[in-house]
């Protein structure tokens, strides 16, 4: 099941690879608009990708096999991946929306910093400060 969508995805994935290239080497010499444009491209991109990944966690949730060994933590990773990127992509996209590059990565810095200590707080795990 998650072999058949990493082989589905695999495309979707240098796509968003390529956007992200293309993004950290071309975009210093582009407008706003054009900048903009990237992101926003670049958040379709992934947010295809999560959807199809949604479909393919409830599809194996409701299959009820039984996992055994590494596909248990691959399937607890895609899961964890998932929520993060439902949470990040409607965030990426307002920001776009609402201000520069500057204020882009204080957001998306901001909110990355609160998913990770939700994170290892859920998992008992303590961060430095």
């Amino acid at each position: 099941m998650f072999k058949t969508f990493l082989a589905k995805a695999g495309n979707k994935f240098r796509a968003a690879k390529a956007q992200v290239r293309k993004y950290r080497l071309f975009a210093k010499d582009k407008t706003k608009a054009a900048k903009d444009k990237m992101v926003a491209q670049m958040a379709s991109i992934v947010a295809g990708i999560n959807q199809q990944l949604g479909k393919v966690l409830a599809a194996g949730a409701a299959h009820g096999r039984k996992l055994r060994g590494q596909a248990v933590v691959a399937r607890r990773k895609l899961g964890e991946w998932h929520e993060t990127m439902s949470k990040l992509v409607p965030q990426i996209r307002r920001s776009v929306a609402m201000m520069g590059v500057c204020g882009q990565r204080a957001v998306l810095g901001l909110n990355l910093t609160k998913l990770v200590r939700g994170a290892a707080q859920n998992r008992g795990i303590a961060l430095a400060t």
